[in-house]
């Protein structure tokens, strides 16, 4: 099998990016839930303030044929306190001492004379009614946390009828959140809303306002900032949505060392000036194996499919030729002029690609280790059934080479285009792309029931195409076998 070193694997384009003048600049916050009561008739002093928050911080191995070590590059285009939760902790605790406040219920009698444009809802005590129908955990005196508006906001269908209200106002949440706790209080919602919510363009303005207040604070911050900024808003977004593994690779590349020595980085995430039209790439050292030759060829369609093993992400690590490479994230610089949630898009998308290290990792001897891991991963994500997650874990040290490599290239699914563009899309829901960026050509922007065509469009036109049986092109209308193996997408009607 013939191997070329400097061809990139899994090469993201993006669509013509426009240069942009920045308005932004968000307050960094980070979600802390207060565990324990405060008693406001009481005073306290910072130490017994302290010490409350301090109470409150809650193998086998399988055979494939490998190939040597060769660059694979996957582009994006389009204090005094012990750590920092425990400091925002007690902030959070002062705040509650002074600010202590009952729900101010608007009267339901006077709902019927109120405009809104959900039909739903009317005003601020109507909307937790109605969010309280849908998850009872949340009331007037719990507010709405990150991850419980981010779980309202994958409801898609009333998302995309309603013009993305909640993705609204998670798009100015630290505005919103004056006490920079994690959650929306009632009250806090009343103030930014209003009486009732208005018609759109009412609603609209509101967030438009406040979203400038971000982005104009963003501008301000120096190139470094920016990105320790982008990152802490990644984070946040990782944890409120429940992916975890692109947390831990978030985690593993900012505890790696970068020596290549770049003016703006953490660890191995470091922002650089890229090829024209690309915005980000991850780039780790790999064995791909491309189509028409060696590759998983579909066993009814005949369809032939490249695919790529991860072996290291370390800077300096050597391909095949003996090239030191420079690995890990890069984001490219125009994003340190463009919008914050730009880079943070970006970075989500990237993050996806670099959870390759989960997944069949070669040993020294060339052999696939940590192989039960991979498949309880593959498992939890239902891209194994549990009769083929029983079979394979059964049977790990007796599959044939047709059954491994196929396990491979399913896996490669997991973090290859298809998955790094959804996780792109369902970042964009979070913060109402679809109504406040459509047009732009920022991340992948639609409705829930169009965004798989539109990843599916983007990365038939962007990328290697896969092939038949004689060594033909497919396009994508004639992938079905490939992108229906499991359901990658997120929307379901």
């Amino acid at each position: 099998m013939e191997i070329s070193s400097n061809q990139p694997f899994l090469s993201l384009v993006q669509k013509q990016q426009q240069e942009k003048k920045i308005l932004a600049q968000p307050q960094t916050t980070a979600e802390v839930e207060t565990t324990t009561p405060v008693n406001t008739n009481v005073d306290y002093s910072l130490r017994e303030l302290a010490e409350i928050a301090g109470t409150g911080i809650n193998s086998n191995s399988i055979s494939v044929p490998l190939s040597e070590p060769h660059l694979v590059v996957m582009r994006t285009t389009s204090d005094d306190f012990v750590d920092k939760s425990q400091e925002r902790q007690i902030k959070h605790l002062i705040y509650l001492y002074f600010h202590t406040e009952a729900p101010r219920l608007e009267n339901p009698d006077d709902s019927k004379d109120k405009k809104s444009y959900i039909s739903e809802f009317t005003d601020t005590t109507t909307m937790f009614n109605f969010v309280n129908s849908i998850d009872n955990t949340i009331n007037y005196n719990t507010g709405i946390s990150r991850t419980k508006l981010l779980n309202l906001i994958k409801r898609e269908n009333w998302e995309d009828a309603n013009k993305d209200f909640f993705g609204s106002l998670n798009r100015c949440f630290d505005k919103i959140d004056k006490d920079q706790d994690g959650t929306l209080a009632f009250n806090e919602i009343l103030e930014f809303m209003g009486e009732e919510v208005g018609d759109f363009n009412t609603y609209k303005a509101k967030v438009e306002a406040y979203a400038a207040e971000i982005q104009n604070e963003y501008e301000k911050l120096g190139d470094q900032a920016k990105l320790e900024y982008a990152i802490d808003k990644t984070r946040e977004y990782l944890e409120a949505a429940g992916l975890t593994n692109q947390l831990k690779a978030l985690e593993r590349l900012l505890s790696e060392e970068d020596t290549y020595n770049k003016k703006v980085g953490i660890g191995q995430i470091t922002i650089d000036k890229l090829d024209p039209g690309t915005l980000g790439q991850y780039a780790p050292l790999g064995c791909s194996f491309d189509a028409p030759y060696d590759c998983y060829t579909d066993p009814d369609t005949g369809i032939k499919y490249g695919y790529s093993i991860y072996i290291t992400d370390k800077d300096g690590s050597k391909d095949s030729d003996g090239v030191a490479h420079d690995l890990g994230i890069t984001l490219d610089s125009s994003l340190l002029s463009a919008k914050w949630y730009e880079l943070v898009d970006v970075l989500v998308h990237e993050l996806t690609h670099a959870t390759a290290y989960l997944y069949f990792t070669p040993d020294e001897n060339g052999q696939l280790g940590n192989i039960e891991e991979s498949l309880k991963l593959m498992y939890e994500q239902k891209v194994l059934t549990n009769e083929q997650y029983n079979y394979y874990k059964t049977n790990s040290n007796n599959l044939t080479i047709e059954e491994q490599v196929k396990l491979c290239f399913l896996a490669e699914t997991i973090w290859g285009e298809y998955s790094a563009y959804q996780a792109d899309a369902d970042y964009m829901d979070s913060i109402a792309g679809d109504v406040y960026d459509a047009g732009s050509n920022i991340g992948i922007i639609g409705n829930g029931k169009d965004e798989k065509s539109i990843i599916m469009n983007q990365v038939d036109t962007f990328y290697d195409n896969d092939y038949d049986k004689d060594g033909k092109p497919i396009p994508h209308d004639k992938k079905e076998a490939y992108t229906e193996e499991w359901q990658w997408w997120t929307w379901t009607a």
